[in-house]
């Protein structure tokens, strides 16, 4: 084949990989990892081979790799090497997920409106299966949540509303890209909105409804065009969930008194988020105090924390903190949470700069696509509320699909 013919078809082939992961997702881990390695090492050979060094050049790709040989070595000098590796050793694959995406977008020139109809067919499907659940407490292939929390549609981890809210700025951003958007468009956008927001209060998940908040009042106050829209359907959303939670006694329990309780705020003792993640905090800390500098390595909280020095109550061990800064700190040390650190800092840099040209030369430094991507960013790096496993597959997905389209729209713009 000539180089032409290999071009096309590895893009054809990435193309198609890369259109399903949304889909994939909704499977739970299994599949969507199979296919984001398979695009990983398609993407490596190919580099490598047709030495297309571009995508590997930049300062952001370079504080990834740092962070990945050191969390690998970190896990090769751990108490538990084979353990440790087990996330340590191919992280790189997330990093490299993302460049691939961003190639597809610099080869495929209508890539983000695939993408666009592939997420919203995903959405579509996992909001009908949702609703479904929610009214007859099974989805369609037979899987059910726990009490009133609602699954994946093709698997039974109770995500569905980390799915969405996680998500759902991402979604934003694609649907922003186009330059202007018709009535009926609208009206079909902001239809979703509403579904979206009542489906994500109505999954349980506490935190991805406080991510959703968060997302949309940083949208709000950044975004140029649409605000309208997204205000009219928060409102419209508002009413609604307060109508559901005056009739579900289980939402409503779930969501508002069950938060207050574990909060602590009818008590004389305020609680960071509940006991029960106090105590993983407390021990995950304890780790960190012994170990400051480099922690104990990537995976192996669950070992340590039934050791006696670490044990905090009987709800102390579990399998990660549930939070990405104290898990991070426990298991990479100070010198992993610094290069943790490194993202938020580049992305405060971009808002504040943002805000800057806005205020003083009336310039808009990004763009309602970028601000949005950003707003992705914000709920994944947010250090007040609870998270699953910052090494876990099936979410370290979600995190990394949306820097390829953010690198690519930086990268566009200064070659323009």
């Amino acid at each position: 084949m000539t180089n032409n013919k290999i071009d096309l078809f590895v893009t054809n082939i990435l193309f198609v990989m890369v259109l399903f992961v949304p889909l994939a997702l909704l499977s739970g881990p299994f599949v969507p990892d199979l296919i984001v390695s398979l695009i990983t090492l398609i993407f490596l050979i190919y580099t490598f081979a047709l030495k297309e060094w571009k995508y590997y050049r930049n300062r952001y790709f370079l504080f990834f790799i740092i962070f990945c040989i050191y969390i690998l070595l970190r896990s090769i000098f751990s108490s538990d090497p084979l353990l440790s590796l087990e996330s340590s050793l191919f992280y790189f694959r997330f990093g490299i997920f993302s460049l691939a995406v961003w190639f597809l977008l610099d080869k495929k020139k209508n890539f983000i409106r695939y993408f666009s109809i592939a997420l919203l067919i995903a959405f579509i499907f996992a909001i009908f299966d949702g609703y479904y659940q929610y009214f007859f407490e099974y989805n369609l292939f037979g899987f059910n949540g726990e009490g009133v929390r609602i699954s994946l549609p093709l698997n039974d981890s109770m995500v569905l509303g980390n799915y969405l809210a996680r998500l759902f700025p991402f979604f934003l951003a694609l649907y922003f890209f186009q330059s202007q958007l018709s009535k009926y468009q609208l009206l079909v956008l902001g239809s979703l909105f509403i579904l979206i927001d009542v489906l994500i209060f109505s999954t349980g998940e506490r935190t991805a409804l406080l991510l959703l908040f968060i997302s949309t009042i940083f949208i709000l106050l950044f975004i140029s065009k649409y605000r309208l829209l997204r205000s009219l359907t928060l409102i419209i959303s508002v009413f609604i969930l307060a109508f559901i939670a005056s009739f579900d006694e289980g939402i409503k329990s779930r969501n508002i008194d069950q938060t207050i309780n574990q909060l602590g705020i009818n008590q004389d003792k305020l609680i960071f988020f509940s006991h029960r993640h106090e105590s993983h905090f407390n021990s995950a800390f304890l780790m960190f105090k012994e170990n400051p500098l480099l922690g104990v390595g990537p995976k192996l909280f669950r070992k340590y924390c039934d050791k006696e020095i670490y044990k905090i109550d009987k709800w102390s061990c579990t399998t990660h903190p549930h939070n990405n800064y104290i898990q991070i700190l426990a298991e990479t040390g100070i010198i992993g949470f610094i290069m943790f650190l490194m993202p938020l800092f580049l992305i405060m840099n971009m808002i504040f700069s943002h805000i800057y040209q806005k205020i003083f030369f009336g310039k808009l430094k990004l763009s309602d696509y970028q601000i949005c991507i950003i707003a992705t960013f914000i709920i994944t790096l947010w250090p007040l509320a609870p998270n699953q496993n910052f090494f876990n597959n099936w979410i370290s997905i979600i995190y990394y699909l949306p820097i390829g389209f953010f690198l690519h729209s930086l990268y566009e713009n200064n070659k323009n």
